[in-house]
């Protein structure tokens, strides 16, 4: 179990949860963040939806839900129809991927 802040209130004393209260929470704030944010932004440093999908989909791997990982990847990669080409890219320097590149979400 670990302690959880569920509030901002600096008084409140944290609950101790169980990893799948843990992981029930997350993907429920997720969930709430995939109606709220929107579909593109003009900065790669802040989110969307399709950020909220790989999110989700990481999540629901990790705890094992592979069918719903697989939906979630789905839509996380329909965001953006570019690739890298990886024959093109130069192995040789020490960080090969540009920091914003053509497959960052």
């Amino acid at each position: 179990t670990l302690p959880l802040k569920l509030q901002s209130d600096v008084n409140e004393i944290p609950e101790y949860l169980d990893t799948d209260q843990i992981y029930g929470f997350i993907e429920s704030e997720i969930a709430k963040a995939l109606m709220l944010l929107p579909q593109t932004n003009q900065y790669l440093t802040r989110p969307s939806v399709f950020a909220a999908h790989a999110l989700m989909a990481r999540v629901a791997l990790v705890t094992g839900k592979y069918q719903i990982a697989e939906e979630h990847a789905i839509l996380a990669v329909a965001g953006s129809s570019r690739l890298l080409d990886f024959n093109q890219i130069d192995a040789s320097p020490t960080f090969p991927f540009p920091l914003f590149n053509a497959e960052t979400i």
